[in-house]
């Protein structure tokens, strides 16, 4: 069948356009598949909601990035994509941070952790760590967060870990300047934030690593 091999590129490259950025391709892609994608595939809907609650986190819309994240859940938990639920269920809690349900956000961490049987993935262990680190701060519990902190960027110091598995440049950025103030890892987190080019959410930040910084008292320095 043709048409549901198209689709299926089309779903990857969907998935690409995210990972790149390249959201607008991606706004084109969703919805020539939305009008494609027939009931009869179930699994590529499942698919397709997960990327699209992606899409939606980027573009900072966390209304939809929850129900398209919890389409997705129900659809995989239907015809059993444990794979993609568990994106779609990551994609839910980076939603739930956002809007300060922080509790709800580790129960979403802890289902994952329930359904992964044991399986041992680099990249899943340090978003996982990412999030729940991201979550407990803001549940001011500092010393904890900077645990969880501590262990994400240690496994992506051990395994050069330059992405997560949904990556959002904000929550990154913020992250990797609370781990440089804590003295975490710093310079893998330099070498991260220098690679994806993540912007510093303060200017004031001194251990940020600045492409240029200029020294304005006493003798000029660049």
């Amino acid at each position: 069948n043709l048409g549901a091999v198209r689709d299926k590129v089309l779903l990857y490259y969907f998935y690409a356009c995210l990972v790149n950025g390249e959201l607008e391709t991606a706004e084109r892609l969703a919805q020539a598949l939305e009008k494609s994608l027939g009931s009869d595939h179930p699994m590529e809907q499942g698919m397709l909601a997960c990327f699209k609650s992606w899409q939606a986190l980027l573009n900072d819309n966390m209304p939809a990035a929850i129900t398209n994240a919890d389409e997705s859940i129900d659809l995989c938990k239907k015809i059993g994509v444990p794979n993609f639920q568990m994106h779609a269920l990551i994609s839910k809690a980076l939603g739930l941070n956002k809007m300060r349900q922080f509790h709800s956000a580790m129960s979403c961490i802890r289902e994952i952790r329930e359904n992964v049987n044991g399986t041992k993935s680099p990249l899943f262990d340090f978003t996982l760590l990412l999030i729940e680190a991201d979550a407990t701060f803001g549940l001011t519990d500092l010393d904890k967060a900077n645990e969880k902190l501590a262990e994400a960027f240690d496994i992506g110091n051990r395994f050069d870990q330059m992405g997560s598995a949904q990556w959002i440049a904000p929550i990154m950025s913020r992250l990797c300047e609370r781990a440089l103030s804590a003295g975490i890892q710093p310079e893998y987190v330099s070498r991260l934030i220098r690679h994806r080019k993540l912007v510093a959410p303060s200017h004031e930040m001194e251990a940020w690593p600045w492409p240029l910084k200029v020294a304005t008292l006493g003798r000029f320095e660049l």
